[in-house]
């Protein structure tokens, strides 16, 4: 240390003690300083926080300073040394999936037998009494419905509430549950839509409608999850690339199955890597696959079934009969894919095996009629099977030899070109042999079609089936009902005003055959959307317009969406006389509530190039008193119309000419001195008038090809929405504008 001090005092000058006596003074205080300090060996203090999956502090940790660790653990000097957190989410397949009805118990058995009873007290009896939960009825439920349910033998309470579930399901009730406590409210599977979000089956919420689950995926390529998935049987696929996010819509059921799927390949292990799924249909998945790791480990391509060995790894799902593949490199994944349309195809043999065809797209009883239709099946080879008990079930599928446990039409080794290979006639006559070794039964319950033919034949049926089972379109049908005010320009009615005005509408004005007598519904315009927006506005600035509905639904193709606006008006049916007392009249009447208002039905039918067919049937009713018979009940008048028009996707649709008439008589006078004989007239007035309005339905239909479609439309509607602004209330009752802007 001294020579160390010399050093700096030499290197400073001490020499010169006059001008060097503070740098000086400075230096031997930092060597007493040193000096005075006991040497002892450099120690590095790291304090790790254990972090859990989510990187939070774990419970029981202590919150304080970093406490050195033992000598026998230290590190060198230098190194940082930081404990990383485990990855989150579990990668083991749950086999246990959460239910509801697994909160009940599977061993304690109960005895249910009723008759005829309304379905709020059947609801009541099941929850309250039996399965002692807390329940809320929502009030749209249709609860005086009756209903009798009479179970033979005793039923686990578990079973009791899955037998339930499909019981409300019939009636449009689905059950949620939060907080212990069972939400029992109207709707469909398809119209309830839970949002979860998370990978963990805890993330799934626990109801029995439709659930949209927003999954983050950490490690597999989304486009390649996005792909396997985007074929299993009753889920919806949709990605968000920007985020790294799959959106999986569907039942909890299905949701949580496809979540064991993503489980098993969103591992850090398959970064990087290429991903094919196929769909077997002649194999057991468990046997194809050592059959596949023979042949490709003869050819050099290593084999693994685990993911700590390298090479291409196979995954079987037995459930589905899928089989999972990943490579790095992309040539091993073609050269796999060759064998697997070389070796599944069916066994050469005349021997009948049962098959089960899901179809993707359609409804399994809709397929077997046509297929009935097309090969000439007899009814006895062509059943329906509406209830079928789950033991049943488990007993066929027993007896089935290589069932297709999912839609053998999504195998490209099973795809077969009937079109390119045959003319039409050779399919007729080729279709007409198989009809006798073929028999089809349609299962309802599972949207299935057991197959019990020959495997050659087989593989025919499903080719045609691949080109019948496509996603039908749908249609998105947006209806305005808006009351015109025909005064001014427009007292001889909005035909006149389009006609005379000069409004420039370029589509076509038909008038139709005035089959409903004067002011009924005579005439229909085709044009573009945009243009009767204009229309709307332009009547709108002069007040002369009042939108009394703007409903909006989507409707499959060929099939019939209703939409009614009325209200129901108690009509006397029947009436029987008795002896009176001296409470009653006397007098027994039926009371029938008649619905009354506007109702329009409409057919779209759509063709190949984006042309519609709309079959409309429209309908105006109401109420008016009866002066023709001596019964104290309102006469229900009618005009009803139907048509069809042709429009193309997007083109709009006007139905107008049903005038209504409105006479009036206004009584004005000043109070007690109006009263007064003969004088009291020149202190009061009367005044008549006579309102005239026209009743406009205008219809735009847009065709809906594909699922992402749908979320294109929801955002054209939520933008409308923002576009539409609602003025302040006139005195005369109109309100509504459309802004252009």
């Amino acid at each position: 240390m001294t020579n160390l001090m010399f050093r700096v005092v030499n290197a400073l000058g001490v020499g010169r003690l006059g001008t060097r006596l503070p740098l000086l003074f400075l230096c031997i205080v930092l060597t007493t300083v040193s000096c005075a300090t006991p040497k002892e060996k450099t120690r590095l203090s790291v304090y790790n926080k254990p972090a859990g999956a989510s990187g939070e502090e774990v419970a029981g940790t202590p919150a304080g300073p970093a406490t050195e660790p033992s000598s026998s653990k230290l590190p060198e000097a230098g190194t940082s040394m930081t404990l990383i957190p485990p990855i989150s989410g579990s990668f083991a397949v749950n086999k246990n999936l959460p239910d509801l009805k697994n909160r009940f118990s599977p061993t304690e058995e109960v005895t249910v037998s009723v008759d005829t009873i309304q379905l709020s007290d059947f609801i009541n009896y099941i929850f309250k009494d039996l399965l002692n939960v807390n329940y809320i009825l929502d009030s749209k439920v249709p609860a005086q419905e009756k209903l009798s349910l009479n179970l033979q033998d005793r039923v686990t309470k578990q079973k009791l509430y899955g037998i339930v579930s499909d019981i409300l399901a019939s009636y449009n009730t689905i059950v949620r549950e939060k907080g212990g406590v069972y939400y029992i409210v109207a709707g469909t599977p398809q119209q309830s839509i839970d949002l979860g979000i998370g990978s963990a089956y805890s993330d799934v919420p626990e109801t029995t409608g439709q659930v949209r689950q927003l999954v983050p995926i950490r490690y597999a390529p989304l486009g390649t999850l996005a792909q396997m998935l985007a074929s299993t049987q009753g889920i919806q696929v949709n990605s968000m690339q920007s985020e790294n996010i799959l959106v999986l819509q569907g039942t909890r059921e299905n949701v949580l199955q496809a979540l064991q799927l993503v489980d098993a390949i969103d591992r850090p292990v398959m970064r990087g890597k290429f991903g094919v799924m196929f769909k077997i249909a002649y194999w057991d998945s468990k046997d194809f696959v050592p059959k596949l790791k023979d042949i490709l480990s003869q050819e050099g391509i290593p084999v693994s079934t685990n993911a700590t060995e390298g090479g291409l790894r196979l995954i079987p799902i037995d459930r589905w009969r899928i089989i999972l593949a990943f490579a790095a490199q992309k040539e091993w994944i073609d050269r796999l894919t060759y064998w697997v349309k070389t070796l599944d195809i069916p066994e050469e043999k005349d021997d009948n095996q049962f098959f089960i065809y899901f179809p993707d797209n359609s409804r399994a009883k809709d397929l077997g009629d046509t297929l009935t239709n097309i090969m000439g099946l007899s009814n006895a080879k062509q059943k329906t099977v509406e209830k079928t008990n789950k033991s049943d079930l488990t007993k066929q599928g027993a007896q089935m030899r290589q069932p297709a446990m999912r839609s053998p039409a999504a195998t490209e080794t099973s795809s077969v070109n009937v079109a390119s290979e045959t003319s039409s006639g050779a399919i007729s006559s080729n279709m007409a042999s198989i009809a006798d070794r073929v028999s089809v039964t349609v299962d309802e319950n599972r949207n299935a079609l057991v197959i019990y033919t020959t495997p050659m034949y087989y593989k025919s049926i499903v080719s045609l089936l691949k080109q019948i089972d496509l996603m039908p379109p749908q249609v998105l049908l947006e209806a305005t009902v808006a009351e015109v005010t025909l005064t001014g320009s427009l007292a001889y009615g909005l035909e006149w005003y389009i006609q005379h005005s000069g409004f420039d509408l370029t589509g076509s004005l038909n008038i139709l055959q005035k089959t409903i007598g004067a002011g009924g519904l005579d005439y229909s315009l085709v044009n573009t959307a945009n243009t009767f927006k204009l229309l709307i506005n332009a009547l709108a600035t002069e007040n002369k317009i009042k939108v009394l509905s703007s409903p909006r639904l989507t409707v499959r193709d060929g099939k019939s969406a209703s939409i009614i606006v009325g209200t129901e008006v108690p009509v006397v049916t029947g009436e029987v006389s008795t002896t009176p007392t001296a409470t009653t009249t006397g007098v027994v009447r039926a009371i029938q509530y008649r619905v009354t208002g506007i109702t329009l039905q409409v057919t779209p039918t759509v063709h190949s190039r984006g042309v519609m067919t709309l079959q409309i049937i429209q309908g105006v009713s109401e109420p008016a008193s009866n002066a023709t018979s001596g019964i104290d009940s309102p006469m229900i008048l009618n005009r009803n119309i139907t048509t069809e028009v042709v429009a193309a996707d997007g083109q709009t649709v006007m139905l107008g000419g049903l005038i209504k008439e409105n006479d009036s008589q206004t009584l004005t006078r000043v109070p007690w001195i109006s009263d007064i004989p003969i004088l009291g007239n020149l202190f009061k007035n009367t005044s008549k008038g006579n309102n005239r309005t026209e009743l406009v339905i205008m219809i735009t239909p847009r065709i809906i090809r594909s699922p992402e479609q749908i979320e294109d439309m929801r955002s054209v509607i939520l933008h409308n929405f923002e576009e539409i602004t609602i003025e302040d209330s006139k005195q005369d009752g109109t309100v509504t504008h459309y802004d252009e802007n």
